[in-house]
This record gives C-alpha cells, structure tokens and sequence, in this order.
C-alpha cells in the first residue's frame, strides 16, 4: 500500500497535468475564438457585375470605351484600387500592343506617374486620345448614311458619334477617382 507521502506526490502530479492540458484547451479555446471572430467580422467578395475591361491595343477610336469600362470596373471594386498605383496598375495590365510598348519604359525606369492616376491618364490621352475629337465625330456625322444597314445600326451609331461630338473633355478623366 502506497504511503500517504507518496499518494500526495501522485495527486500532486494528476494536478500537475491536469493544469498543463487545461492550459492548452485554454489556448485552443482562445485560438478557436479569435479565428471565427474574423471570419465572421470579414464580408463575403461579392463577384464582380461587370467583367474585366478588354485590353486595349492603341486604337484611338477605344480610348473612351477602355477608360469608361475601367472606370466602371474600379468603381464596383474600390477595395480592389485603394491606390492610385493600384489603378494604374490596373490599366497597364489591360495595355497591348503599340499601348504595352508605350507603358514599358513607365514600368522599367523610376517614374512618378505610376503613383498618380491623373497623371496617368493625361499622359495616356496626350499619346492615344483623337487630338480632334469633336472635329472627327463632326465630320462622320455630316457623312453618316444609313445605306443597306438597319435602322437600328444606323440610330446605334448616330448616338454614338452624337457622344462623342458632346461629350465632354477627356482631360477630366481620372480626375474623380
């Protein structure tokens, strides 16, 4: 039979490990608690409405779709752009073609530009936008014949050249963002 000395060094010891696991259910229990805090405090993404803008190749002719579809783009997902690098960012990904090769010496030599979205967008339009715009969508609307197309084709495009002649300066883009 075990001495009554022995027997407390034995309870002592059940103790002893009992303390040590219920520290650690302890922290388990803290860990557990902390993570589905945050799940719960993080929203769900939503997806996107909008799809991502197509690339754009230097076309001047899209030039406002691209900034609309990007501007619409961004807009939908602020927590995406925080940054005005963020958007630039963004809009130098979408760059192909004679676009990507104007943007490379951006990328490749220290340049502020890429950390200001106004900045980039005037530089972006000073090299791609029509210079004479409104002249332009002025001309093809005295040209502008509905030959063998349909109505509708020629109403689309009438409204579209009508935009462009009033709409206003593309040296306010990136202004509001």
């Amino acid at each position: 039979m075990p001495s009554k000395d022995h027997r407390v060094s034995i309870d002592e010891f059940h103790l002893l490990y009992l303390r040590s696991d219920n520290a650690q259910l302890s922290q388990q229990v803290a860990l557990l608690t902390a993570q589905v805090a945050q799940m719960q405090a993080a929203p769900p993404r939503r997806k996107c409405p909008v799809a991502v803008p197509d690339k754009f190749d230097g076309s001047l002719a899209q030039v406002p779709a691209f900034f609309g579809q990007c501007q619409l783009y961004m807009s939908l997902r602020p927590e995406d752009f925080p940054t005005d690098q963020d958007k630039v960012g963004f809009l130098i990904s979408l760059l192909s073609g004679s676009a990507a090769r104007w943007a490379t010496p951006l990328l490749t030599q220290p340049n502020q530009v890429l950390d200001n979205y106004t900045e980039f967008c005037h530089q972006f339009q000073a090299i791609f936008e029509d210079p004479v715009r409104s002249q332009t969508a002025n001309r093809c609307l005295r040209e502008l014949k509905q030959g063998r197309g349909s109505l509708m084709d020629y109403i689309y495009y009438l409204f579209i050249l009508l935009d462009l002649y009033a709409a206003p300066s593309p040296k306010t883009w990136g202004a509001h963002s």
